[in-house]
């Protein structure tokens, strides 16, 4: 069929498997099982992954800073963001109130502009994309849209790609937000 299983959860001690984020200089494939914390493992399947574990009580945005070591992720049911090592050391809580006034799982997915020095994410029920600091800081809403409903964020150069809709459609922005 032409598939490879890598790692099985199974096998390999983790359920639900979430976002993933890859390493491709270090051979590393990092994902969220969302019960049990961030994993890496090797790209080509060799090894047993590692649970580097984490602070959140549950797992589902990720992604990954390798100028600085980082890597970025956060607890869904809670909106809180944290940040560690790329070994899973030095776990900090950056921000806390991400889904303030929102459903728990609203908050599922994020996408670092390292240069620019922001973390861009959707936050479902509130129908809006938003940005804030590497360390947390300065949250501000971007976009707001009755029926954007985002599920997912990615920064790509300068402009911003999501899917809403509750997945029927796409979109895309500068990173303010204007058109682009």
């Amino acid at each position: 069929t032409g598939q490879e299983v890598l790692f099985s959860g199974l096998e390999d001690g983790f359920v639900n498997a979430q976002m993933l984020a890859l390493d491709l200089k270090n051979g590393h494939i990092y994902w969220t099982a969302h019960f049990t914390g961030v994993m890496r493992g090797n790209l080509d399947g060799t090894g047993a992954p590692v649970n580097l574990g984490g602070s959140a009580g549950k797992y589902t945005p990720l992604d990954l800073d390798l100028i600085n070591g980082h890597i970025y992720y956060g607890d869904p049911e809670l909106g809180i963001l944290y940040r560690m090592d790329l070994d899973g050391q030095n776990s900090v809580e950056l921000a806390s109130d991400i889904t303030a006034g929102q459903q728990p799982y609203t908050f599922n997915s994020i996408s670092l502009d390292v240069a620019n020095g922001h973390i861009y994410y959707a936050a479902l029920v509130a129908n809006q994309i938003k940005r804030m600091n590497l360390d947390g800081s300065n949250q501000i809403t971007l976009l707001t849209d009755a029926g954007l409903l985002p599920h997912g964020v990615i920064v790509v150069g300068d402009a911003l790609y999501w899917v809403g809709g509750n997945g029927k459609r796409m979109g895309t922005s500068n990173l303010d937000g204007t058109s682009n």
